[in-house]
C-alpha cells in the first residue's frame, strides 16, 4: 500500500495549491479593475455634489489656504485666537497644497481643494 502512493505519477498526485491559484489569479486583474471603477465613479459623484468638500474642508482647511492664498504679508492672522474654533494648531501641507493649485489656476477654484 505505501509503495503504490510512492509510485504514483504527477498527473495521479493531489493538485498543488499552487496550481489552484491560477484561476484566481485571472481574475485578479478584472477584480481590481471593477475596484478602480468603482472608486473613480464614487470619487466624481461626491465632488460633483460636494464641490467645496465637507464640512470639515471649508471649515478649516479651505479657510486656511484662503488666509494663505489672499493674505499676503497678513497671512499670521491665520494664528488669530478669535479663530481657535478653526484649528490653527493644524499642520498647513494640505491648505499650502489647495493654496498653490489656486496660484497655479490663477485664481480659487473649487478643482483644487477636491
Amino acid at each position: 500500500m505505501v509503495c503504490a502512493v510512492l509510485r504514483r505519477s504527477p498527473e495521479e498526485a493531489a493538485p498543488s495549491p499552487l496550481s489552484e491559484m491560477g484561476r484566481w489569479t485571472s481574475a485578479a486583474p478584472w477584480a481590481a479593475l471593477a475596484f478602480f471603477l468603482l472608486a473613480a465613479a464614487t470619487f466624481a459623484l461626491v465632488s460633483a455634489c460636494r464641490p467645496n468638500g465637507d464640512w470639515d474642508a471649508w471649515s478649516i482647511w479651505n479657510l486656511h489656504a484662503r488666509y494663505l492664498y489672499r493674505g499676503g504679508e497678513h497671512w499670521t492672522s491665520l494664528f488669530s485666537p478669535a479663530l481657535n474654533w478653526s484649528h490653527p494648531d493644524y499642520p498647513l501641507l494640505l491648505p499650502a497644497s489647495v493654496m498653490r493649485s489656486w496660484v497655479f489656476a490663477g485664481g480659487e477654484t473649487v478643482a483644487g481643494p477636491s
